[in-house]
């Protein structure tokens, strides 16, 4: 699937572990977004591109609940299609832990693709 015209958006959500229990939550997550953005980047250096026409993707690094972080910026922007990728875990760990992109999908107000790994 190629969107020749459009620049694609990449919206990673994240929340910082344990940051109610350390003495300088700001701090914290100030240092675990870095991570975050890293991670991130990581990404998208794995991703294949095609040899002509690309264009690097806007990327947003936040830090909150995925589905009403992708839910607010999906309504202000006025996304059509937001791609989910799934990590493909198993159907013991869906059924105990839950599918985020499943829960996403609930929340956007657009068109959803759902990508497993």
């Amino acid at each position: 699937m190629r969107f020749p015209e459009q620049t694609l958006t990449v919206f990673h959500a994240y929340s910082a572990p344990v940051s109610g229990l350390v003495a300088n939550a700001a701090s914290y997550r100030r240092e675990y977004r870095k991570v975050a953005a890293r991670e991130c980047e990581a990404f998208l250096e794995t991703v294949a591109r095609p040899k002509t026409g690309w264009r690097e993707p806007r990327v947003f690094v936040e830090d909150g609940a995925p589905g009403s972080l992708l839910r607010d910026y999906v309504e202000d922007q006025e996304v059509d299609l937001v791609v989910l990728g799934s990590s493909g875990r198993n159907a013991i760990v869906d059924v105990l832990v839950g599918c985020a992109a499943k829960s996403i999908r609930h929340e956007v107000p657009c068109d959803t693709l759902l990508v497993r790994s």
